[in-house]
């Protein structure tokens, strides 16, 4: 039983050895990672460039850089862009599993979206929001005409249809961002065992820490959210912040979730970073003897695997000999 408590204390010896420089550290990467997020305030979609390419290695060069630091006392420009490249190598880039997990939100995006739509639709209607009815009407009495009459309907009512994008849309990409970082950074726990002496490969840290999260996925979930709910009360509150900000700045709904990410992210990574990192190394440890018995089990079958394997081959070169040497014959 992995205990909440050794877990906590274990947490702040690591936050007390990376020291206040991990807050600053933090603040100002994180700060850089939520500048370039704003960018989609001109084009959201560019978003999808930015946080995989630009944000998560912003995220990994902090933690990364922080773990340096306890042994140098500083860190050259060079060496920052060192730490930020490595997060591409094949030992790295599966850190945060972020393809896998941008698939999984986007399922939760598709299935919020549909909520949504069906319920601020209909809640519109009934309050005649806009006057809703009268639009609804408009575009029910031309479905059967042409595309530029149902186009000049909702040309004439931009701040209705940019309501409706804007209470389906930011709702819907909050609650897939939101299961984004939640499953990324609980992913992450992995980086220790790829900064550490293990001479396995990154597919193999990958398989041996997804191994561990599914045979102990209820004693590790319950673990990491203990240690690390704050960093998900940050994130909505930021969110929150952040789209209130840009309502009243009068963007649309792009704009809206690219100002409310940016500072969903600086409020939950750049104020809360360093304990994240502290508890995801304590969370490590504590599995630590788990990971280094999957990682005897995985050599003990892939070894068996081998002399099977070989085993197959030799039986093959046999038949193939033997019929050869009869062809012969």
């Amino acid at each position: 039983m992995i205990s909440y408590k050794l877990a906590r204390n274990d947490s702040y010896e690591n936050y007390r050895k990376n020291g206040v420089i991990s807050h600053v550290i933090f603040f100002f990467l994180i700060l850089l990672a939520a500048a370039f997020t704003l960018i989609g305030i001109f084009f959201v979609d560019i978003l999808f460039i930015v946080v995989p390419l630009i944000v998560f290695p912003l995220i990994f060069a902090s933690e990364v850089i922080v773990i340096l630091l306890r042994d140098q006392s500083q860190l050259t420009f060079g060496g920052f862009m060192r730490t930020f490249s490595i997060y591409f190598t094949s030992r790295f880039r599966s850190n945060f599993k972020v393809i896998i997990n941008f698939l999984w939100s986007l399922i939760a995006y598709v299935a919020s979206t549909f909520v949504l739509l069906i319920v601020i639709n209909l809640c519109f209607y009934y309050c005649n929001y806009k006057n809703y009815a009268y639009i609804y009407e408009l575009i029910y009495n031309n479905l059967g005409g042409s595309y530029q009459a149902i186009y000049n309907i909702l040309e004439g009512h931009l701040d209705f249809l940019n309501d409706i994008l804007l209470f389906t849309e930011v709702p819907a990409l909050f609650v897939a961002s939101i299961l984004f970082f939640y499953l990324t950074t609980k992913h992450s726990v992995s980086l220790f065992m790829r900064l550490s002496a293990f001479g396995g490969e990154g597919n193999v840290i990958t398989y041996l820490h997804r191994r561990i999260m599914k045979k102990y996925r209820k004693e590790y979930t319950s673990l990491f959210i203990k240690l690390n709910w704050p960093l998900f009360v940050l994130y909505i509150i930021g969110f929150i912040g952040g789209a209130v900000i840009a309502y009243y700045l009068y963007f649309g709904y792009g704009g809206v979730f690219s100002m409310a990410l940016a500072l969903g992210i600086f409020m939950s990574f750049g104020l809360y970073g360093p304990f994240l990192l502290a508890n995801n190394e304590a969370i490590y440890k504590a599995f630590e003897p788990c990971y280094l018995e999957e990682n005897e089990a995985f050599l003990k079958q892939f070894q068996v695997n081998l002399e099977a394997m070989l085993k197959s081959l030799e039986k093959t070169e046999e038949a193939t000999k033997k019929d050869s040497d009869e062809s012969n014959s």
